[in-house]
């Protein structure tokens, strides 16, 4: 039975609030890079975490080929990818999330996608559309949420 996707995010969003700043982020980041080893050299697409996202940053900056993040360009486009490097400057973007100040549009190859909460069938249909996005249709899954 399909659980109700809002009830579920307030949920998420509750566990998330009393996990954040505790330190356990460093554990989902180590999760993050054991399971993006295998497409080192990729050009990789994260995000800039918001609220009490888990922070990808670390492992975004580390990575050796070019990392993007998603810049949404308005109601009903498909996002861009704008090029993000450590340090580079940021401005705040639509939903409050930082963007590169300076738009370098990149093709991505790997995409880091934060997925709140939802039944499984929300979530591949949340990382299906994202896959969607690199007109290929690949993408990789990776549940952080008991990282």
């Amino acid at each position: 039975m399909p659980i109700d996707k809002s009830q579920a995010r307030t949920a998420a969003f509750a566990r998330r609030k009393l996990a954040h700043d505790t330190g356990l982020d460093i554990h989902a980041q180590a999760h993050l890079r054991a399971a993006l080893a295998p497409f080192a050299g990729w050009v990789l697409s994260g995000f800039m975490p918001i609220r009490t996202e888990i922070d990808p940053l670390p492992v975004m900056a580390d990575w050796t080929a070019p990392v993007g993040v998603p810049v949404i360009q308005g109601k009903g486009q498909a996002l861009a990818f704008h090029r993000w490097t450590p340090g580079c400057q940021m401005i705040v973007g639509p939903f409050g999330a930082q963007v590169p100040a300076t738009a370098q549009v990149g093709v991505r190859q790997v995409l880091i996608v934060p997925v709140h909460a939802g039944d499984e069938g929300q979530r591949a249909a949340v990382a299906k559309a994202h896959a969607a996005l690199r007109n290929d249709g690949f993408a990789v899954e990776l549940d952080l949420s008991d990282a």
